[in-house]
């Protein structure tokens, strides 16, 4: 038994219930859709995609539940309640309602799911649970997890693999010698056919391995345990969601979706930043100074759309997401002729991130700005191949102090 102080939570369900109960709940959609535009009569209409409520998933889910045999003498509407989760260490978030505040807790300790997942949230996920709502209206409603975002250290420890080993990503088995791969039409092929998958073989295989190593004391990074679980860069640790949910078909790893923000915002546009700085610094000691006169020089835009930027960009310290999306808008103007003989390489590099975030960024899509979006993600992948083999490869660059 290991006593955790500090720990304060509300019980999933009282949260669910609170939420639906609150006068806002009047404005939800408790019924999803589809919804179609169809810009001129000669053509046939488009599917648009914004919301949860309006995406396949849900709908599936709702049919799903629908489809299923109604409790005992229960006529009552069923609602799916969609739980999006967020794992954040910085601040708390004001637009949401908190379910736990975690302290610290030691490298020993993986996984704080269990004691949310109780027996009465069990409960209401497979039969319901009844909720009044503010019209006076009471519904059955079933509690569904749909996204669980989180940076790349919580979101292994989600999915219980191993950081940054072979296959390094959470949701798919991609090896980590092929991510540089990645946004070409191959890769996304086999991201498709390599998903992980929480089956009766994944389950057995930590089962096993945890059987050898807690009772018959085989060390965890033994032989016998790497080829048991180390191909799939997992490590011997229950999960939770699959412990208490797998049972009614739910697979723990469809909820880790990408996490905007810390994939493109804080990763790649950060990294590629990053590295475009060093470059700077490597070619000649007077463009760091240029680079951050002429960030200086951009003027404030819209209400908080563009503020003003830093006298030290080049610094990236007490930055946050927002900012480096500022800083991706105004970079072309920027970067320009600020290393003549790879103006063209890093412009276009530019224009296809600053037009990847663009596609990311949007509220609504559709059929077309979907396909829009996997050809510039394959552009993107294009360009930073030609930055890296182009560009990077002609500067000995170091990390700058």
């Amino acid at each position: 038994m290991f006593e955790v102080e500090g720990l304060y939570y509300r019980k999933p369900l009282e949260v669910l219930k609170a939420t639906f109960e609150e006068e806002g709940a009047k404005g939800f959609h408790t019924s999803p859709y589809k919804l179609f535009w169809q810009p001129d009569k000669d053509k046939p209409p488009e599917r648009i995609i914004m919301e949860l409520y309006t995406s396949d998933t849900m709908l599936q889910e709702h049919e799903k539940i629908r489809s299923q045999p109604c409790e005992a003498d229960c006529n009552l509407e069923t609602v799916v309640a969609a739980i999006m989760l967020w794992s954040n260490s910085t601040h708390l978030a004001s637009f949401a309602h908190h379910l736990t505040y975690i302290p610290k807790l030691p490298d020993t300790i993986q996984d704080f799911h269990s004691f949310l997942l109780d027996n009465e949230f069990i409960d209401a996920w497979e039969h319901g649970t009844i909720i009044k709502f503010p019209d006076g209206v009471s519904c059955r409603v079933f509690p569904r997890f749909f996204m669980y975002a989180a940076d790349y250290p919580k979101k292994i420890l989600l999915a219980c693999v191993k950081f940054l080993r072979r296959s390094p990503c959470p949701r798919c088995l991609v090896n980590k010698d092929k991510i540089d791969r990645s946004g070409n039409r191959a890769d996304q092929q086999q991201q498709e056919q390599g998903i992980r998958v929480d089956d009766h073989h994944r389950r057995s295989m930590i089962e096993c391995a945890r059987e050898f190593i807690f009772k018959l004391g085989h060390s965890v990074v033994s032989t016998f345990i790497e080829n048991l679980i180390g191909v799939m860069s997992m490590v011997p640790t229950q999960n939770a969601f699959s412990e208490k949910l797998s049972k009614f078909g739910f697979d723990f790893h469809s909820m880790l979706v990408p996490d905007f923000m810390h994939k493109f915002e804080l990763g790649t546009w950060k990294a590629t930043l990053t590295h475009l700085i060093w470059i700077l610094h490597a070619s000649r000691d007077d463009l760091i100074p240029r680079f951050n006169e002429r960030y200086q020089m951009v003027p404030m835009f819209g209400h908080n759309t563009i503020r003003k930027f830093s006298s030290n960009v080049s610094d990236l310290t007490k930055l946050t997401a927002r900012d480096f999306e500022d800083l991706l808008q105004c970079s072309m103007p920027v970067f320009e002729q600020l290393i003549p003989d790879h103006n063209s390489t890093i412009l276009d590099l530019l224009f296809e991130l600053s037009t990847w975030h663009a596609f990311g960024k949007l509220q609504m899509h559709t059929k077309t700005t979907l396909h829009h979006f996997d050809n510039c993600t394959t552009r993107l992948s294009k360009a930073l191949h030609k930055f890296r083999s182009a560009t990077c490869s002609k500067f000995d660059t170091h990390d700058l102090p």
